[in-house]
Parts: C-alpha cells; structure tokens; sequence
C-alpha cells in the first residue's frame, strides 16, 4: 500500500510533469515557421516580366506602310525594387513612340494587358496580346499623320502588332 507519502509525491510529480508537457507545447506551438513572403500582385508580377529592353523583330503595319518600318526599335520598361512601373524609354521608332525625358509606364486600372505611357506621344497606349519572359507580343494605332525626317509627311494611321524579344 502506497504511504500518504508517496500519494503527495506522486500528486506533485504528475503536477510538475503535466506544467513542462503544457509549458513544451506552447513553447513549440509559439515557434512559428518564415516570415511570410508578400505575394506579387498581377501588376506587380507583370512589371517584373516586362522589365527591360525589349527589341521589335516584326510587326503587321497596314497596307501602305514600310512593313519593316518597326524592325529594330527598342522599347525599354523600368520597375522599381518592389516591382512597381516607373520609367519608359524607346529608341528606333520617334514617329511611334517618342518618349520624353520623364517618360514613364503604367498599367490602365487593375488591367495587366494595357500599358498606358506617359510622356510619350503620338501612341500612348498598347495592349498587350501575349507575353513570356522573353517575347511580347503587343497591338496599337496610330492616330494618323505625321512628320518624317526630310520633311515628309506620312500616314501611319492604322492598327499595328509588334512581335518583341528580350
């Protein structure tokens, strides 16, 4: 039989027992995993796609324009660190996309496949039609004349598709 003793013992061994085993488990249920990683919003992770320079290799122009008018041109996108739009450059096409020193890019609302440029003139919008992380595939119009070097005038009104590369 067991002395009163012992039952005191056992009564206060089972008590500390029970305190480390609910002290473990909150000590383990505290220990979280990582830090969670922000997730990328659409934009966010277009941007990231789109950053940088990206080279026209063909396009559909309409009937009456050099076909080979766009081959070449370069479209650059910048993003910031957080994956966010912000400048815009080209270069090969001044009579397309003519960018001014504080040209910049952005998406139309919560859109992924229309880009809005600012600061840039006569197009200053596309869709984008597909895109991977090295070709682009994008459509746009023209909005009608304009003046070419030695003095021309041209009519590139019209719809275009552009096929680019990075």
């Amino acid at each position: 039989m067991f002395k009163p003793d012992k039952i005191l013992i056992m009564k206060k061994l089972f008590l500390f027992l029970s305190m480390g085993l609910i002290a473990g488990f909150v000590f383990f249920a505290s220990c979280g995993g990582d830090d969670p990683v922000d997730e990328l919003t659409p934009q966010q992770e277009r941007a990231q796609t789109m950053r940088g320079t990206w080279t026209i290799e063909s396009a559909t122009v309409p009937q009456g324009v050099d076909p080979t008018i766009l081959n070449g041109a370069t479209m650059s996108f910048n993003a910031s660190d957080d994956n966010n739009p912000t400048t815009f450059n080209s270069s090969g096409m001044p009579d397309f996309f003519n960018a001014q020193s504080n040209a910049s890019w952005s998406f139309n609302g919560s859109s992924i496949d229309i880009v809005v440029l600012s600061n840039v003139s006569p197009v200053s919008e596309f869709n984008i039609n597909n895109i991977t992380a090295s070709s682009m595939s994008i459509s746009f119009s023209h909005p009608g004349l304009t003046a070419m070097a030695g003095g021309r005038i041209a009519d590139l009104s019209g719809a275009y598709t552009a096929n680019l590369t990075k």
